[in-house]
């Protein structure tokens, strides 16, 4: 895949990107929860959206195996 930017677009690119993470920093809490289930212990992060609401955020929770190899286009395990 190539792909030709301009160096405008890429100056536009990076400025999107710098602001995407300032904006993340900002909404960033530092605190955590952690709630028991059947499986385990799961940590979760206490986020903030851009309209001041709070929410707490379960990631990298994996749900089946991976579809690679043999398990390609079958049923999830």
């Amino acid at each position: 895949m190539d792909v030709n930017l301009g160096v405008f677009d890429l100056v536009k690119l990076g400025i999107k990107f710098i602001a995407f993470r300032v904006q993340q920093y900002y909404l960033t809490t530092y605190e955590h929860e952690i709630v028991d289930t059947l499986c385990g212990r799961v940590k979760g992060a206490k986020r903030k959206t851009i309209y001041d609401k709070f929410y707490y955020a379960f990631e990298g929770i994996p749900f089946a195996k991976p579809p690679i190899g043999e398990l390609r286009f079958r049923a999830p395990q």
